[in-house]
């Protein structure tokens, strides 16, 4: 039968392909919730799974899984649905709410903190191993996109607070493991690690507003780079380097942002003005 197919079986065929290892851990973790979920595989059953997970990958694994093992099955599209618009990320803001989790989950208030002293991707943090930290030196080693290695110094305050949370937890200061990953792969910490915000909303320690600046992990990155635009004056190309983009035009686009939104901050200061004055629109 089809869903006999091992994971490890899929996974192997997926490495002949150009994906990197964060895509091949994806499809994976989908096909193995998929093989738990489905037990005949079959366009109805397959366009369900899709519609309870309703994300880009699910589908896309689901068509690498069919094409593995050699059916054809027509898939529904994904529907995304819009993300709210909350404006430019402040990293001050940031860093207040993530305050409020410290003393209800330690492992999730230190993810948190590494995002928001880094401006690393959410993967880069759950993947990182314990010798990556260089407690010494202050400094943490993320493997990004591309298998690229990219150093990034921390504050003595969190190197001090993760090597104190390694020793009690984990007692060891070096090796292979996962600083924060428990299974194999980063995606089931994620899920725990979304979960968490879901809870901390029913207790009341944060708004739904607040959940939803830290559920998009990615703001931290872009308030950083924000940030950074202020204190180097906008030098976009030391920028780039610090937070580990390919492409200039990457940076680009968050300096656009930027003064995007001090454009329009000037206007409703002009606006707010003239409405003061009591002065009608139009004279």
């Amino acid at each position: 039968m089809e869903n006999e197919k091992s994971v490890d079986e899929f996974r192997n065929w997926l490495e002949q392909w150009d994906l990197s290892e964060r895509t091949i851990n994806i499809y994976c973790f989908m096909i193995d919730l998929f093989k738990k979920e489905v037990k005949e595989i079959n366009q109805i059953n397959c366009n369900k799974f899709i519609k309870k997970h309703n994300n880009f990958y699910t589908r896309a694994a689901l068509i690498k899984y069919l094409e593995f093992i050699g059916k054809d099955i027509k898939l529904r599209r994904v529907s995304i649905r819009k993300k709210d618009k909350l404006g430019l990320p402040n990293l001050m803001r940031l860093y207040e709410i993530i305050q409020k989790i410290k003393k209800y989950n330690i492992e999730t208030y230190y993810v948190y903190n590494i995002l928001y002293e880094t401006g690393a991707r959410i993967h880069e943090v759950l993947l990182l191993k314990i010798k990556d930290i260089d407690f010494d030196n202050n400094k943490i080693k993320f493997i990004t996109k591309g298998n690229k290695e990219r150093t990034v110094v921390i504050s003595d305050k969190l190197s001090k607070e993760l090597k104190k949370y390694l020793i009690e937890k984990k007692g060891l200061l070096s090796g292979e493991k996962c600083f924060f990953t428990k299974t194999k792969g980063f995606h089931n910490s994620y899920v725990r690690f979304r979960k968490v915000l879901y809870k901390l909303v029913r207790m009341r320690v944060l708004t739904d507003e607040e959940a939803r600046l830290l559920k998009r992990t990615h703001n931290f990155r872009r308030a950083k780079i924000n940030w950074l635009l202020d204190i180097l004056d906008d030098n976009i190309l030391l920028v780039k380097d610090w937070i580990g983009h390919e492409k200039l035009n990457t940076t680009q686009i968050y300096l656009d942002e930027k003064q995007k939104t001090k454009r329009i901050e000037e206007v409703n200061k002009k606006i707010k003005e003239i409405y003061n004055k009591g002065v009608k629109i139009g004279n």
